[in-house]
């Protein structure tokens, strides 16, 4: 009986490391999976973030751009509102002779 016994129990061993060992691959490809799919999401991420980087540069650009041609805008037109004062000025003038 006893040895009947060891024999039933080494086959129950057997069975269970066979199943063990197929949970355990399992366990491995999903682990892999789940690591592949989250160094395919931090790659999208990172192509995100530097397209969101060149955007920010290109707006800074543009800002700056914009800044320039304000300040350039802004010069004309104090210049201009000067020699309208001045000519209005020597008009007067001259009417008044």
């Amino acid at each position: 009986v006893s040895e009947k016994y060891a024999m039933e129990k080494m086959e129950w061993s057997s069975e269970q490391v066979r199943h063990l060992k197929k949970e355990l691959a399992s366990m491995e490809g999903k682990h892999y999976e789940t690591t592949k799919s989250l160094k395919e999401e931090i790659e999208a991420l990172k192509e995100e973030l530097q397209l969101k980087e060149l955007q920010v540069e290109s707006l800074q650009s543009l800002q700056s751009a914009q800044r320039q041609e304000t300040a350039e805008l802004r010069a004309q037109l104090e210049k201009s509102s000067s020699c309208q004062v001045v000519s209005k000025f020597l008009m007067y003038l001259m009417c008044s002779w």
